[in-house]
Parts: structure tokens; C-alpha cells; sequence
């Protein structure tokens, strides 16, 4: 894995739709050296971030938020963290592109992307291993993460 340090940043996407049982989505994006990961990832698999801004959900929004800083375990099997997630209804047995996250003295790494659910044991990686792994500097994530 490279030491380059990526950059992480956090923007405002909208998911929009029309047709029956599917709603218009506002969240935040994660941006990882100038490339969407909604853009990558999330879009294909109709998919949004799990900060959600419309509706709000705060209570959700700081769950995730607290196992993107490592301050709670993984919300799926093997203690992997759900990124993107279902727009109608945020639940990962619908689907959700996940990874793992390790933390080091100075370093977070983002690795291991893929699509699981809740009812299969299975991990899609293959689709996505192209994507990472990514090392940000652990105090820039953590700035990062306390602004929500």
C-alpha cells in the first residue's frame, strides 16, 4: 500500500428520482482526492452515503458517524462499516457498499470495499477492487468527522 496520504472531504449530493416508492435524497458525499465515491461506487448500485441530510436523521447520522472514527463497532458481520446505503430507507439488509477501516497512531485506512447485505453471507469485492485502499491522516479525519 502507498504512504501517499489521500484527502478526504465531505459534499452536498442530491439523489434525484422519479416513480413510485422512491424519493429525492440530499446527503453528503465522500470525496477522496477530488473524486466522488457516489460517482464510483454509490450511483451504480443506487446508493447514498450514510450522512444523510434529507430527511434528516440524526440519530442514524451520528451512529454512522461514530463507527466512521472507530468509537463504535462496524454495523455489519467481520465488524465492516456500511458507507452506502439503501435512499429509501438506509437499511443494509437492502444492500450497502461497505469496507473496512483501521486506525493507527497517525493514520486512518479505508480498504476492502464491497456490496453486502444482511441475508447472504457473501461480500461482492470484485466489483469494487479497484477502489482503495486509502490512508488519510487520522487527525484530519477525525476535524473532518466532528463537523457533523
Amino acid at each position: 500500500m502507498s504512504t501517499r496520504l489521500s484527502t478526504l472531504n465531505l459534499v452536498k449530493r442530491d439523489r434525484h428520482v422519479s416513480g413510485p416508492d422512491r424519493v429525492d435524497r440530499s446527503f453528503l458525499d465522500f470525496v477522496v482526492d477530488g473524486h466522488s465515491l457516489y460517482d464510483e461506487i454509490g450511483r451504480r448500485s443506487d446508493r447514498v452515503s450514510t450522512l444523510w441530510i434529507s430527511p434528516p436523521a440524526a440519530e442514524e447520522e451520528q451512529k454512522a458517524v461514530r463507527r466512521l472514527l472507530g468509537l463504535e463497532r462496524g454495523d455489519l458481520p467481520g465488524d465492516r462499516v456500511s458507507l452506502y446505503v439503501c435512499p429509501e430507507c438506509g437499511d443494509v439488509g437492502c444492500g450497502a457498499i461497505t469496507l473496512k477501516i483501521e486506525f493507527a497512531v497517525d493514520d486512518v485506512i479505508w480498504s476492502d470495499f464491497g456490496y453486502e447485505n444482511t441475508h447472504e453471507e457473501s461480500i461482492d469485492r470484485a466489483s469494487y477492487g479497484s477502489i482503495g485502499p486509502f490512508r488519510f491522516s487520522r487527525q484530519a479525519h477525525e476535524e473532518l468527522m466532528s463537523l457533523l
